[in-house]
C-alpha cells in the first residue's frame, strides 16, 4: 500500500474522531451521522493545522516502524513482505535483540521529541473508566472554562495522536511497541506533573495497571527525592477518586494525600476467557493497600501541610462520574 494511502488513512482516522457530537447524541447515532456526511471529516481535515498533521504522521510512522500494528490491520515490520519489513531486515536485523534495540530507540524518540506535559494542578490519571468518555469529558471541562485547566495523557498531550490507533497486543510480535510507548510516556507524564495531581480509578488501584506500577510510583519517588533535598516538591498534593470502591458500598470516594494509604489495591479474580475486564466489585479482590507505596518522607510532608481539600479535577469527576464509567 503506498505511504500516501497510509498517511491519508491515519489522518482520516484521527480527524473523524474530532467531529463533535451533538447534545445528547449517542455513539451509534454520531457514527451514522459521520458516515452519511463525509464532508464533516473533510472540514475537520481542512481546518487542522499542518504542524498537527505532520506530528500525527511522524508519531504513527515511528510507532509502526517500532513494531506497532494499526488497529484493524497490519503495518510496519509485523506485515511480512512490506517495504518496512524489508528495511528492518536489511538495516536492523531479524533477531529479537536487534529489533528490541531499534524499537526502544524509536520509543525514546517519541518520548523525547513530543509533549506529554499538563497544566499545574490539572494532571489527571486513570484506570478502569471508559477512556473515550474520559477524554471527551476532559475536553468538555476545558471548553467550559475556556482554557486548558485539566490535562490528561490521551486528551491533551501528543499521546492523543497514538491513542486507539494501534493494537495493544500483537500476537507473535517480537516487541509490544504500543505497550512500550504508553509505558514510557506515562512515566514522562507522571514526571512532569505538578501541583495537585488527580487520579480516577475503578474499584481501587488495579495491581497491574500503568498508574499503580509506573505513574504513581514515579510521582511519589520524585516527591520523596525533592523533600530529601529540602526542596519544595513539584507535586504537592494527590487526590485519588475511586468509583464503585471495593472497600465501600457508595458510588465513589475521594482520598487526598495521606488518606490514599487506605485505597485498596485490587486484583482481577475472574479468568480472561470469562472477561478481560473487571466488570464490577464481584470480579476483583483486595490484594493490598496503597499505604506501602507512600514513602515516609512524603507522609511527613503531608502531615505538616494539614488537611487539603480534594482537587478541582476530583470534584469535577465526582460531579460527572456517570459520564465516564464503562457502560
Amino acid at each position: 500500500m503506498p505511504i500516501r494511502s497510509k498517511a491519508h488513512a491515519d489522518l482520516v482516522d484521527f480527524y473523524r474522531k474530532k467531529v463533535p457530537k451533538l447534545p445528547g447524541e449517542a455513539d451509534q447515532a454520531w457514527q451514522a451521522r459521520i458516515e452519511a456526511n463525509p464532508g464533516l471529516v473533510k472540514e475537520a481535515l481542512r481546518t487542522a493545522s499542518p504542524s498537527e498533521q505532520i506530528k500525527l504522521l511522524a508519531m504513527r510512522r515511528a510507532l509502526a516502524m517500532a513494531g506497532g500494528r494499526r488497529a484493524g490491520g497490519a503495518a510496519g515490520p509485523n506485515n511480512v513482505g512490506t517495504a518496512s519489513a524489508r528495511f528492518l531486515q536489511d538495516t536492523v536485523g531479524v533477531d529479537h535483540a536487534s529489533r528490541e534495540r531499534f524499537a526502544r530507540a524509536q520509543i525514546e524518540f517519541l518520548k523525547e521529541a513530543f509533549n506529554y506535559g499538563s497544566p499545574r494542578d490539572g494532571s489527571i490519571f486513570w484506570t478502569g473508566v471508559d477512556p473515550a468518555k474520559l477524554v471527551n469529558q476532559v475536553r468538555s471541562w476545558n471548553a467550559r472554562f475556556g482554557t486548558q485547566l485539566f490535562g490528561q495523557l490521551e486528551a491533551t498531550t501528543d499521546a492523543q495522536y497514538i491513542d486507539g490507533a494501534f493494537d495493544w497486543h500483537v500476537d507473535g510480535g517480537q516487541v509490544q511497541a504500543t505497550q512500550m510507548f504508553f509505558g514510557a510516556v506515562s512515566a514522562a507524564y507522571g514526571h512532569r506533573a505538578s501541583g495537585h495531581v488527580t487520579s480516577v480509578q475503578m474499584w481501587g488501584l488495579r495491581n497491574d495497571s500503568i498508574f499503580t506500577r509506573t505513574e504513581l510510583p514515579t510521582i511519589l519517588r520524585r516527591m520523596n527525592d525533592q523533600i530529601a533535598r529540602n526542596q519544595q516538591p513539584d507535586v504537592t498534593d494527590i487526590s485519588i477518586v475511586v468509583l464503585d470502591p471495593k472497600t465501600d458500598s457508595g458510588d465513589y470516594k475521594i482520598f487526598t494525600n495521606n488518606e490514599i494509604a487506605d485505597v485498596a489495591i485490587v486484583q482481577k479474580t475472574v479468568p480472561d476467557h470469562e472477561s478481560r475486564w473487571i466488570r464490577g466489585r464481584q470480579d476483583c479482590g483486595i490484594a493490598d493497600f496503597a499505604g506501602r507505596l507512600v514513602p515516609v518522607r512524603v507522609r511527613g510532608y503531608w502531615l505538616e501541610r494539614g488537611r487539603v481539600q480534594p482537587s478541582a479535577a476530583a470534584q469535577a469527576i465526582v460531579r460527572d462520574y456517570p459520564l465516564i464509567k464503562r457502560s
